[in-house]
């Protein structure tokens, strides 16, 4: 697997990231992806505007992160999703263990 690689502002810069660098990269756009942003798949992403407000669901949230995670090629297994959530932030941290068979951490933050 090979990726453009992005920097810590989700901008391209110079260079690819391979193998379970790429994965992880892939599994953190995942997670940030907006649900119905997508032009070519509206079904895509996370219904982050669903639950960035008072009284969120959230095992609906944790089954969108989960099916998210799982769908990246490359993703073996979910080990472990820890979520801190208020009105106006999210913080995702993700445990995996991809083809290479490599534990990864992921953590993404999604503000509103």
């Amino acid at each position: 697997m090979k990726v453009r690689a992005l920097d810590e502002n989700h901008d391209w810069t110079l260079g690819y990231k391979t193998k379970s660098k790429a994965i992880a990269q892939n599994v953190k756009t995942e997670i940030l992806s907006l649900y119905n942003d997508w032009f070519l798949d509206f079904e895509n992403g996370i219904r982050w505007f669903n639950y960035l407000k008072k009284n969120p669901n959230i095992p609906n949230l944790k089954r969108e992160l989960k099916r998210q995670v799982l769908k990246v090629d490359g993703v073996k297994s979910l080990e472990k999703l820890d979520l801190i959530i208020d009105e106006r932030k999210a913080i995702v941290s993700i445990e995996y263990i991809d083809i290479y068979d490599e534990r990864q951490r992921v953590s993404a933050n999604a503000n509103n």
